[in-house]
């Protein structure tokens, strides 16, 4: 550690060329181990140095270390802001528990250094700062490329993280614009709701509609009980040290719930009238909201157009035919007595056996996504067939395991 062979080597050759002049091997021992302590110490000292540079660094920068990282497991308070704001109260306190560690042990590490000059000759002491200054500038080369090597990491996942720079539409306060990374230059970017239909959309509604089809909307409350558990969690990822902040924490976490219960009672408000819009939208019979095939996004057409373009599909009769009678439940029970069957002669588990049976089975459901990509006037539709509470739902995810684990099987193949 820290070239202690090199220093011991180095030290009893200067001590062997004054043992002539009467200088005891003990005393070359005890000054060969202070000299080993004081590289020691003074490479803490500069770790310790280097570690405040770099959390000073981080602060600056709004860096968030690892160390410094706190996970909440309620999504809907895990903001960016509170991270930050726990993140730069833990760094304040690990900086005051380096600072007062780095005066210590600079303190010691000078009483030390006088010690040592005063039981060596100018000579030796000269040649042993010497030989220590080779020792400590490797050490502190390495220091300063793992300290630079982590601020690379932290500012590069910072930049992946940024948004890009946006410009907002005055009527929705959404971007329409986007910046192009490469030639910096602005884009338009398209509407996100595609109307199909005679109906024309109001405001609120277009706003309604523009965060998509699978939108979650946060709770009006806070959720107390989260929030205490997450908080907690937080707490008992601290050191004991930094446990001294603690009680800044706490302040932060009550300053936090009371922001967060005036700030979702205030969204709440506004997602009520969105709410009531989207249910308005949905009571609409001459509508129909749906998705595009491909890509993201909303489109609403015309029920009766919808109506007809199914009414095509369906009537293909290569690929459908019309039946008298509902099949499902006959199928179900042939299902039901060749699965039992099977778990009998041992083919199948009593855990595949569960999945695969299922009671109250529907027949299949149909529906059509346009084809917004194939530039029309009139966009075809691409029916899509929803198994879900079929027939052989069950069945398909039975043998949708046994299938993975035989792809995954490193004998497979």
């Amino acid at each position: 550690m820290y070239g202690v062979g090199v220093c011991f080597a180095a030290l009893l050759a200067a001590a062997a060329v004054d043992t002539a002049d009467g200088v005891d091997i003990a005393a070359v021992v005890c000054i060969a181990a202070a000299v080993y302590i004081s590289v020691a110490l003074a490479v803490v000292v500069f770790e310790l140095k280097s570690a405040i540079a770099f959390i000073l660094t981080c602060k600056n920068e709004n860096l968030i270390p690892i160390f410094a990282r706190v996970r909440l497991a309620n999504p809907y308070i895990a903001d960016a802001k509170l991270r930050q704001k726990c993140a730069r109260n833990i760094l304040q306190a690990e900086m005051k528990f380096k600072q007062h560690l780095l005066s210590r042990t600079t303190k010691y590490l000078r009483r030390l250094d006088t010690e040592l000059k005063q039981s060596v000759s100018h000579i030796i002491y000269i040649r042993l700062q010497s030989i220590s200054q080779e020792i400590l500038k490797e050490k502190m080369d390495e220091i300063e490329r793992t300290h630079e090597t982590k601020l690379n990491g932290l500012r590069e996942k910072k930049q992946r993280r940024a948004p890009q720079r946006q410009i907002l539409d005055p009527v929705t306060n959404r971007p329409r614009e986007i910046v192009d990374p490469v030639t910096n230059l602005p884009q338009e970017m398209g509407d996100p709701v595609t109307n199909l239909s005679k109906y024309n959309l109001t405001d609120s509604e277009h706003d309604a509609l523009v965060n998509g089809l699978h939108h979650v909307y946060p709770p009006e409350k806070l959720d107390q009980p989260q929030f205490k558990p997450s908080t907690e969690a937080v707490r008992h990822q601290l050191t004991s040290v930094q446990l001294s902040a603690a009680s800044e924490l706490r302040e932060t976490a009550n300053s936090f719930r009371k922001v967060a219960q005036s700030e979702l009672k205030k969204i709440g408000a506004e997602h009520r009238k969105t709410f009531s819009t989207l249910r308005s939208l949905a009571k609409n019979k001459s509508i129909i909201i749906t998705r595009p095939d491909k890509g993201c996004g909303v489109v609403i057409m015309n029920r009766a157009d919808y109506v007809q373009k199914m009414n095509a599909i369906l009537d293909d009769r290569s690929a459908f035919t019309l039946i008298n009678h509902d099949p499902t439940l006959d199928t179900e029970n042939e299902l039901i007595k060749f699965l039992l069957v099977l778990k009998k002669e041992g083919f199948i588990s009593d855990q595949e056996h569960k999945l695969a049976s299922l009671s109250g089975s529907r027949p299949a459901r149909i529906y059509g996504v346009p084809k917004l990509h194939k530039k029309r006037e009139n966009y075809p539709l691409r029916p899509v067939m929803s198994a879900t509470k079929t027939v052989a739902y069950g069945l398909g995810k039975m043998l949708a395991n046994r299938l993975n684990t035989l792809r995954t099987s490193p004998t497979w193949g």
